[in-house]
């Protein structure tokens, strides 16, 4: 029996929308609500030096507000209307650290929406810095401060200014998504992510960070590409919570000269050992050993079978690179965090539970490099002819994001999406990562040449 999974966009923007779960401990001051313990200590009492230290000193990504600041200021310098203040909005209350910006279409879609509902909205996130989605993710990494899911620094909707976590999101909820915003379902509540407009401003947030490193420290300049590598992470770890001495600058000018050549960004370190000489040494087409790559106008009798629809939908063929691809929306399924499958439905190809499949959700490189079935997955709606499940289970697939060029080959596990979803592929939350994409961003997929190692292609 084909495991048909239901996968509705409205819940599964969730791991990639990277809002942390709601905290259940907080020392120093609750991110979520604002409100302090007993010990009477808030972020703005605890004297931290740098990041690193801030890490491990506080709960509250507010002890990064003087560095975030000069952050905000940095991207407005380089795009003035990039952000507005949400501060006049009223009817909004705030939790201490939110950090009061949002992209303009999504702050005026907020104030309609707290206008029509009268007021009362408790706003606990909007626009996470750089700084504080790097103090998320390494409690989030360390397990401390109840965060139960956060994205790579870099890789945050709330990095963009188009994001909310809302505490009281139940009575809010059909205001929001009226006026544009996307609520990540029952897997992170509060989080709402907004989807009529805006730019992706995530790369201009790291290039405003390097630029502000550059500027105080001459002598260990960066590239300033927007890239969020090793280098880059090594810095902010070092870059004083309270901010830098020299701050933001808008002032025209020739840029300072480095003393010594700079290198260029490295990439994050691979999860897994990659797959190497690039996608293009692994592509192999649309078509291999007379199965295809679901795509639109193709006869698919496995689909007929299970929804009564003859041909495939869905899935445009592209080329990158002179090589063919199918191209269209995807989603991410899978893993103990996936409730739109029971704990004991299983895979339709592989017969595997699918909830325990990418656990656990924060893998070292090493469990990745021993375990990569568990981590790279993909479910499309085959055609089972002519070669039936047994094939598709060593199949090899290779998805490629096409804004940026990140690969990776994933094998099949399940079949689907819903046709109602309107996407063509559903991937694993890691694959989702490693591509840096979200729910309903575009893919591109083939077939990868057999026995290519799963993860990511370099």
């Amino acid at each position: 029996m084909l495991a048909m999974r239901w996968q509705w966009a409205s819940w599964l923007v969730v791991l990639l929308a990277a809002c942390a779960a709601e905290p259940v401990e907080m020392p120093f001051g609750d991110e979520e609500t604002g409100e302090d313990d007993e010990l009477g200590a808030t972020a703005s009492e605890i004297e931290v030096g740098d990041m690193k230290s801030a890490v491990r000193a506080s709960c509250a990504t507010s002890v990064a507000r003087g560095l975030s600041m000069q952050l905000v200021q940095e991207v407005q310098c380089g795009a003035p209307s990039a952000l507005v203040s949400i501060d006049g909005i009223a009817g909004v209350s705030y939790s201490d650290p939110v950090m009061r910006y949002l992209q303009p279409e999504a702050a005026e879609s907020l104030r309609r929406a707290v206008s029509r509902g009268g007021g009362g909205l408790q706003l606990t996130s909007a626009l996470r810095t750089l700084p504080q989605q790097y103090l998320v993710y390494q409690w989030y990494q360390l397990g401390r401060c109840g965060i139960g899911i956060a994205a790579r620094p870099g890789r945050s909707n709330h990095e963009s200014g188009l994001a909310l976590d809302v505490s009281n999101h139940g009575s809010w909820r059909n205001l929001l998504t009226s006026e544009g915003f996307v609520w990540a379902g029952s897997s992170d509540r509060v989080h709402f992510d907004y989807r009529r407009a805006g730019v992706d401003l995530r790369a201009e947030s790291v290039r405003a960070f390097q630029r502000l490193w550059n500027r105080n420290h001459p002598e260990d300049r960066i590239s300033e590409d927007g890239a969020y590598g090793p280098q880059t992470e090594a810095r902010l770890s070092r870059a004083p919570a309270s901010g830098f001495p020299i701050g933001a600058s808008c002032a025209p000018g020739e840029p300072m000269e480095p003393e010594e050549p700079m290198m260029p960004e490295e990439p994050e370190e691979p999860t897994m050992p990659p797959a190497t000489g690039g996608w293009q040494a692994v592509h192999a087409g649309l078509t291999q050993s007379g199965s295809e790559i679901p795509r639109r106008g193709l006869t698919n009798q496995t689909l007929r079978g299970a929804l009564g629809i003859s041909t495939e939908p869905y899935g445009d063929v592209t080329t990158l690179d002179g090589r063919s691809f199918v191209s269209g929306r995807t989603s991410w399924f899978g893993g103990p965090n996936d409730t739109g499958v029971t704990s004991t439905e299983t895979g339709a190809i592989s017969g595997e539970r699918l909830r325990s499949l990418n656990s656990p959700l924060s893998p070292s490189a090493a469990t990745l490099a021993s375990r990569p079935g568990d981590y790279y997955f993909v479910a499309m709606r085959w055609d089972y002819r002519p070669n039936g499940t047994s094939w598709w289970r060593n199949a090899r697939l290779l998805v490629v994001n096409p804004a940026t060029g990140a690969a990776i080959v994933v094998r099949p596990v399940d079949w689907g999406p819903n046709t109602s979803t309107r996407r063509i592929l559903d991937l694993s939350p890691q694959a989702m990562r490693d591509l840096g994409i979200d729910t309903d961003d575009t893919a591109i997929v083939s077939f990868a040449a057999p026995g290519t190692p799963l993860g990511v292609v370099r």
